[in-house]
This record gives structure tokens, C-alpha cells and sequence, in this order.
């Protein structure tokens, strides 16, 4: 043990050291500046347990239902010597794979211990690559080694990899579906990373035995469900821009020897358990000790980092905080309060701060233009760095821009992680007074989830329905000769976020084909619902369409805030800036974070006031309010931020 690891083993204390995976090495890559996240995951830190011991629990991380997903589809995959998986090599990638032998790496002789299995996956590739058969050999997790800021990570992959022609190829196995041939990006983007530090750190392993890059194919082959079943589909995935990236963001880290040599000498995040595993040592200790790594904190982090609320609290007075695009309208300036002593004239611009200045000075309407990102408004920016300082969102709008029906139909999803649109309840009304909770109890239950369908449809269509007898316009065509009929109304479904205008479209794609009749018939009315939510759902890719609207969208769209757009996307954390309730700020005292369901449940407050400005128009005279029946008393607020579709 060199100096360095011993170094790292006291900075981690008597906690066991944490490894290193493909998930860790692609955030760690996605912000390589951040000196904290390299010296801790270096020294295996539990970064999870630490956060929350120093009052930031992460709130966010990878279900257990999608863990379980994620192991029984990859057995299914691997079943019967992975038939199912050279079914699909052969057929939908036209890949001539003849018979082949499969070695399971996962242990050796009983013996877990990673040098071992690192040899032995590093012997069996060896011989595969000398042998230069066309026969293609599985090797079942082959535990691989990657340098990271110069100490050496074992990796597990969760892959497959196959010789064939003498190259060798990665197949990554993941449990999202791929649904008319599309699949969420931010899954697609993760999964290809992890597939890309697969293939680095193969090649690495074949460069030390002397073969070149190409030995190790681009393409990397991503399996995944098929629509709503789980029947497998497989891809070839070019991964050569990821590698480029992969490479050069590690070559951009900072070696850990170089990082450690400039921390204090005592400094060490142990939490100083005791007998039963409790910690002992101060929270405020602990956070000390963190607040002595420099970190780079960025919104992208929430996603990915376990110490994202904690640095996102330390950097609150950071530009970097509301997002890269604020930052860069905002001149690049990296303090809030610079930003604001620039606009309002209390502080003198330096030489570089001078276009800065006047695109935040008062009375000057700036729009720049970053080139290959959404147009944003320099003023809307610097409402967000006022919102900052205010603890309170800013009104960026005088009058409202969207249009909200009287009433519309408000519907709250919320899906099982790790499935294909799986639904585990719904809160549907049209009146705050009157909503109505739909729960599936066992999601993966066919029959329950369509009687949860069947429940919905009941609700939406005779919502909709109630619209076909309002009063009719009628607009002349071709010059008088002929006429048509509009009707002078029409329905608004409201979601909370984007998540749920999602749920709305792939549940209507899974529902609108369905039969009322022959094998696994469902109700009539659920075909029904799934065609209306489809046309709902196209209509929000028209530009002013308001059919189906995201509430923080809406409201995005009339108030900026003092966190960034991601986080924009939680309706109780952009309610808790709007109006927060009585006593409260937006953030709750030791916390740091914008308050999460559990802080905004217990309102009872209709949403839609946020949204009366000037312009309000008032309910269509012939339209008679539906209810939804009877439905338990709960509040309009309840379970609005988190967890909603989308999740």
C-alpha cells in the first residue's frame, strides 16, 4: 500500500470502502472538474450515508422495483445458455453466430475475491483472442479494471461479452422498454456511457496484452424489452462519441495523489460508529469536513450525485446553481450577488464584465442567442438571481398565457419504477372539493390494471363527453356556399409536469388498441380513452395548444425561480417559491432543499389561482360542472411533487 491508498483509507474511516461501477465512473465523468466527488469516490466513501448524516439525504436513487426488473429480465436473457440472446444476434442483427460455449466469470471455484476473478477473466479473454476462431465464446461478467484519476477500479459489468471474427463485442442488458421503436432519452444516453466505459476498460485489458483498439467493437449491443411486453429487443449502439468524451474527461481528472497532498492533514469523513452502527460524530463536523473539498455543483448532479443537495445548498449563491444557460446570459458572472450589484449600479463592472452590465442593466430587454440552445430572456435570468436573494419566486408575465377552462380535469399519475407504464394510482377531478383516488394494488396484475383503465376511462370520456352537447358556432366556407360547425368549448385535461403528459401518451398508446371483445377483452369505454389521450397528447406538440397542459409549465411560464429549469419540473418545489405555506420559506430550516411532497401535502389550495392575472376568462354558460362521484376528502396538494409519473 503506497502512500496515497493509505492516505484514502483514513479520509474513509472505519466504514467499508465503496467500489467503483460504471454508473459511478459516468457521473464521475460528467463533472470532472468537481474535486470532491474524485477524492471520495477514490476513497470508497459512502457519499449517501454521509449526506444524510450531514442533514441532505439524497431523495432521489434507483428504485428497488427496478432493481428487481432489472435482474429477472436479464435472467430471462440469460436463460437456457443465453438462447434468447443468440436468438436475437442472429436474427435481428444478422450476426453469423454459430454455436457457441459460455463461461460464467461471476465466481471462480467458489472464490469471489476480485484478483482472482480479474485473472481469470484476463486468462479466458486472452485465449479467445489468440485463437482467431470464428466460434464466438460468452463470457458472463469478466470483472475488468479502469484507471480513474489514477487508482485502479474493478468494474462488474453487467454484460455479456461474445468473439466473433476475432473481435470482441459488449452487449448491455437494460430493463427499459423500447416502445414503437423509441425509448426515453436520458435512460438510452445512461445505458450507452455504462456501455462505453464496458469498452474501455476492455480495451485497456487487451492493450496490455498487446492487441490494438480495433480488437474491441464500437457498436455496442443494447438489449432491451419490446413495448409492453417482455419479449426482448437488441440494437447496435455506435458508441465511438461516448469513448472520445470518456476519454478525454478522465484524462481531464485531476490525479488523486495531487488532490489529497493539498487537504488538511487530519481531515477524514468517518462517521464514528458505534456497536449498533450509529453514527456518532456531529453532523456539523461532518460537514465541515466536506465544506474542505472544493466542489463544482451543477443541477445535472441531482440525477446522478449522492452529495447533490449538500452542494447544491453550499453553492446557493452560485449562478452555476440555476443552470448552465442562466449562467452564460448572465455573462458568466458565477456570484448571484455580483450579478445583482452589477444590475442595479451598486457595484463597478470589471473590464470583462462590461456586456454582462448592460444586458442586466435596468430598462434593457436583452435576448442573446446561445448558439444550439433554446432562446432565453437575459432579464428572465436575472429574475431567477433575484428570486435567489428574495427567497421567493419573481412574476416575469402581467397577464396570463395559457388558457384554463372552468373547470378542467385534473389528473395526478403515479407509475411503478422499472416498468413500462405500469400505473399504481391516479387522483382525478374536476373540483378540488371532489377527487377521486384510483389505485391498482398489484401493477403487474393485467386484469387490475385494466380495471384501473376501465375506472379512469369512466371518469375522462364522460368528462369529454359532457363537452359534445355544449353550443355549436357556425363558421361559412368557400365564400358563403357552405358552412361548418365548431364547437364553442372544449375540454383541458391538467397534469402536474411533463412526466405526466408521458404517462398520458404511452397509456393511451397501450389502451387505444385494445378490444372489448375475444381473448383478454377489456371494457369499451378503455379503447375510447385510449384514442382520447392520444389526440390530447399529439395536440401539446402544437405550438398554444392547451387540450393537455403541465401545471409547471404553465407556471414557468409566469414566474421564475431561484433553482433551475430540472428542478422547475417538480410542482411542490416550484409551488414552495410561488407561494409557500404560511411560515415557511423555500427552504425549510436545516434542510436547503425546496420543500418536497411531505412539506406541501396538507394544503388545501386550488393551483389554478397561480394563474388568474388579468385576462381570466370565466366559464362557458351552457357548460354544467361534472362531477367525478364520490371520492375520499383529500387535498388538491397531496403527493404533487416527486412522485408523479415519470418518476
Amino acid at each position: 500500500m503506497n502512500d496515497t491508498e493509505a492516505r484514502l483509507d483514513r479520509l474513509r474511516g472505519a466504514i467499508p470502502a465503496r467500489d467503483h461501477n460504471a454508473r459511478t465512473i459516468a457521473a464521475l465523468t460528467s463533472n470532472p472538474g468537481c474535486a470532491r466527488r474524485a477524492v471520495l469516490d477514490a476513497a470508497g466513501v459512502d457519499k449517501q450515508r454521509v449526506a444524510s448524516h450531514a442533514g441532505f439525504p439524497a431523495q432521489t436513487g434507483q428504485s428497488q422495483f427496478a432493481i428487481t426488473r432489472g435482474n429477472a429480465f436479464e435472467a430471462q436473457v440469460k436463460a437456457n445458455g443465453c438462447a434468447e440472446l443468440l436468438r436475437l444476434l442472429r436474427e435481428k442483427l444478422d450476426l453469423p453466430i454459430p454455436e457457441v460455449s459460455y463461461d460464467d466469470l461471476e465466481s471462480v471455484g467458489g472464490n469471489d475475491s476480485r484478483e482472482v476473478r480479474h485473472t481469470r477473466s484476463r486468462n479466458l479473454l486472452a485465449r479467445a483472442a489468440a485463437s482467431g476462431e470464428d466460434a464466438g465464446t460468452l463470457f458472463d461478467h469478466p470483472l475488468l479494471r479502469l484507471d480513474v484519476g489514477g487508482r485502479i477500479a474493478y468494474l462488474e459489468p453487467d454484460l455479456i461479452a461474445f468473439h466473433l471474427n476475432g473481435v470482441f463485442h459488449v452487449v448491455e442488458i437494460k430493463s427499459f422498454a423500447v416502445i414503437d421503436g423509441q425509448a426515453d432519452g436520458g435512460k438510452v444516453a445512461a445505458a450507452v456511457t455504462q456501455g462505453a466505459v464496458y469498452v474501455l476498460a476492455l480495451r485497456g485489458l487487451l492493450a496490455e496484452l498487446g492487441y490494438g483498439p480495433e480488437t474491441v467493437a464500437h457498436d455496442v449491443v443494447l438489449v432491451c424489452p419490446k413495448n409492453f411486453a417482455n419479449r426482448p429487443t437488441a440494437v447496435l449502439v455506435d458508441v465511438r462519441k461516448q469513448l472520445t468524451i470518456l476519454k478525454r474527461q478522465l484524462a481531464r481528472l485531476a490525479r488523486i495523489d495531487s488532490l489529497v497532498a493539498e487537504l488538511p492533514p487530519g481531515l477524514n469523513f468517518d462517521l464514528y460508529l458505534d456497536g449498533a452502527g450509529v453514527p456518532q460524530r456531529p453532523a456539523l463536523e461532518v460537514a465541515g469536513a466536506l465544506h474542505a473539498v472544493e466542489a463544482r455543483y451543477a443541477p445535472e448532479c441531482l440525477d446522478t450525485g449522492e452529495m447533490a443537495y449538500f452542494c447544491r445548498h453550499e453553492a446557493r449563491d452560485d449562478t452555476a446553481s440555476l443552470g448552465r444557460s442562466v449562467r452564460d446570459e448572465l455573462g458568466g458572472i458565477e456570484s448571484v450577488t455580483s450579478v445583482l450589484g452589477l444590475a442595479e449600479g451598486a457595484l463597478a463592472p470589471a473590464p470583462d464584465q462590461d456586456e454582462a452590465r448592460a444586458g442586466t442593466a435596468p430598462g434593457r430587454p436583452a435576448t442573446r442567442r446561445i448558439p444550439g440552445r433554446r432562446r432565453m430572456s437575459t432579464l428572465t435570468s436575472l429574475a431567477r438571481a433575484q428570486a435567489v436573494r428574495a427567497d421567493r419566486a419573481q412574476p416575469i408575465a402581467t397577464v396570463r398565457h395559457v388558457h384554463l377552462h372552468e373547470p378542467p380535469l385534473v389528473l395526478i399519475p403515479l407509475t411503478l419504477a422499472g416498468e413500462a407504464n405500469a400505473p399504481q394510482a391516479a387522483m382525478v377531478g374536476d373540483h378540488p372539493d371532489e377527487p377521486r383516488l384510483l389505485v391498482v394494488p398489484q401493477p403487474r396484475n393485467r386484469d387490475q390494471r385494466f380495471a384501473f383503465a376501465a375506472s379512469l376511462a369512466s371518469i375522462v370520456v364522460s368528462y369529454i363527453d359532457g363537452f359534445t352537447a355544449g353550443s355549436l358556432e357556425t363558421v361559412p366556407t368557400d365564400r358563403g356556399r357552405d358552412s361548418r360547425y365548431w364547437y364553442a368549448d372544449a375540454p383541458q385535461i391538467l397534469v402536474p409536469n411533463a412526466g405526466g403528459i408521458s404517462f398520458l401518451r404511452l397509456f393511451g398508446r397501450s389502451t387505444r388498441i385494445r378490444r372489448p371483445y375475444g381473448d383478454y377483452a377489456v371494457a369499451p369505454a378503455v379503447p375510447m380513452l385510449g384514442r382520447w389521450l392520444t389526440f390530447f397528447a399529439e395536440r401539446t406538440e402544437h405550438p398554444g395548444s392547451c387540450l393537455l397542459l403541465a401545471a409547471t409549465d404553465a407556471l414557468t411560464l409566469h414566474w421564475a425561480t431561484g433553482q433551475s429549469a430540472v428542478e422547475d419540473q417538480n410542482l411542490a418545489a416550484l409551488l414552495g417559491w410561488i407561494d409557500p405555506p404560511a411560515g415557511l420559506t423555500n427552504r425549510p430550516a436545516g434542510s436547503g432543499a425546496c420543500p418536497g411532497p411531505a412539506d406541501l401535502a396538507t394544503r388545501r389550495t386550488d393551483h389554478r389561482s397561480h394563474l388568474r392575472q388579468r385576462g381570466t376568462r370565466p366559464a362557458h354558460p351552457g357548460r354544467q360542472r361534472s362531477r367525478v362521484g364520490e371520492g375520499p376528502g383529500l387535498p388538491t396538494g397531496t403527493n404533487l411533487g416527486a412522485d408523479v409519473a415519470g418518476r
